[in-house]
């Protein structure tokens, strides 16, 4: 497999294209940002999937450029695509995009892609974008990065983001809690603990698996703690009131 080759795949809208270009590696990057340029959008998302795929020190530049696509999909996989590939020194260019960008979604994925640098230099921008009227699910993303980056107020608001979580939102919050992966959240999850409501449905035509907002919480004390327990994760299943006991007991012993 070499350049011309994987360039006749994303052609033909051949999506195992993505996997070739890894095996390609950087040499294929010229032929894929000529790509981005294609009248086709889907060889434009393809496009943007292979320089995923390659990554390499060109690879968050090329990403960048496509979050200006006219296209809804090829922007949704260029900031999807810089979570993996960091963008590191182009605070302030994504957060030029973030202003002027009437796409919601990356609107949404900028702030936690920020988050992902882990350089507090971009605190007082965020700060000040956060304190626009925004969309819920912006205002989230904002709260989450500011509060992997350290920022005391933002992880107060996320703590509330916690307590106040119900039904169908404590699994939004909780992916919010992969997202910051910090320990320091596993005190804030003990409301969550005490929630028996559905937070998510994952049942299937051959089985039922109603997983609540306990039994998320408890996955995320299991997974951020890497403490020994009496059981082990159920990720697809329902904990027993006594292994929830046993993990509210060990959260409530947490120093804040």
């Amino acid at each position: 497999m070499n350049a011309a080759e994987l360039q006749t795949m994303i052609l033909k809208h051949d999506w195992a294209a993505v996997d070739s270009a890894a095996q390609v590696g950087a040499i294929a990057l010229p032929v894929l940002s000529e790509d981005l340029k294609h009248s086709d959008e889907l060889v434009r998302s393809l496009a943007v999937d292979c320089i995923v795929a390659v990554g390499g020190a060109a690879a968050p530049d090329l990403l960048i450029s496509a979050l200006g696509d006219a296209n809804e999909q090829v922007r949704a996989g260029a900031v999807n695509g810089l979570h993996e590939r960091l963008p590191a020194g182009r605070e302030t260019k994504l957060l030029e995009i973030w202003n002027h960008s009437r796409d919601l979604y990356v609107r949404k994925q900028i702030p936690l892609v920020l988050g992902r640098l882990n350089t507090t230099n971009t605190i007082a921008s965020l700060r000040q974008l956060q304190s626009r009227t925004l969309p819920a699910e912006v205002q989230d993303a904002f709260t989450s990065s500011l509060a992997k980056l350290g920022d005391g107020d933002a992880r107060k608001q996320f703590a509330t983001m916690l307590r106040d979580a119900h039904g169908e939102r404590i699994k939004e919050v909780i992916d919010l809690v992969k997202y910051v992966d910090q320990h320091w959240i596993i005190p804030d999850l003990r409301p969550v603990l005490d929630r028996r409501e559905m937070a998510v449905d994952l049942s299937t035509h051959a089985t039922t698996c109603i997983r609540r907002g306990c039994d998320l919480a408890v996955d995320e004390v299991l997974r951020l703690s890497k403490a020994k327990f009496s059981f082990q994760p159920t990720p697809i299943g329902q904990y027993t009131e006594t292994q929830i006991a046993e993990v509210i007991h060990f959260v409530q012993i947490q120093p804040r």
